[in-house]
């Protein structure tokens, strides 16, 4: 399924690049939809936390917006095209702009409201501690009556 999308957004790519030769564009397309991009996310999970990590360089800081909804953790964004490039022509267009979003369901037993988010280098990285697990107690109850 995803080497499926995958040649769509390749195909997408060159229909836009062929576009731009025939009708000499000098502005890009940015997209034939308006729906949001999906950067490239890993999920992973060490003993105290779960961590998500989105790649989406050239970002500013303020333009993320994280929110958990029941168990669904929604990362958006806009990556800003940049100005210079709407002068040339281009042979190739891979780089991704506009809105994106990605989606993670996150497993029971995190502690949502304690998540930390950092971006360095171009990624976005979201940890989520684990939440404190109870540990088996032996309760006595005295039965009445």
């Amino acid at each position: 399924m995803l080497a499926k999308l995958a040649e769509l957004d390749d195909l997408e790519a060159d229909m836009i690049r062929l576009l731009q030769q025939f009708m000499g564009a000098k502005n890009p397309f940015h997209s034939f939809s308006e729906k949001a991009w999906r950067p490239p996310t890993d999920v992973c999970e060490t003993a105290e936390a779960l961590i998500v990590t989105v790649e989406v360089a050239a970002v500013d800081k303020g333009a993320f917006q994280i929110e958990f909804n029941h168990s669904v953790l929604s990362v958006r964004g806009f990556r800003k095209h940049n100005p210079a490039a709407l002068q040339v022509n281009y042979h190739r267009i891979e780089i991704k702009y506009g809105a994106f979003e990605v989606e993670v369901t996150v497993p029971p037993g995190v502690d949502c409201d304690n998540a930390k988010a950092r971006y360095a280098d171009g990624f976005l990285t979201i940890t989520i501690p684990k939440a404190g697990v109870e540990t088996p107690r032996v309760v006595n109850v005295s039965i009445e009556g």
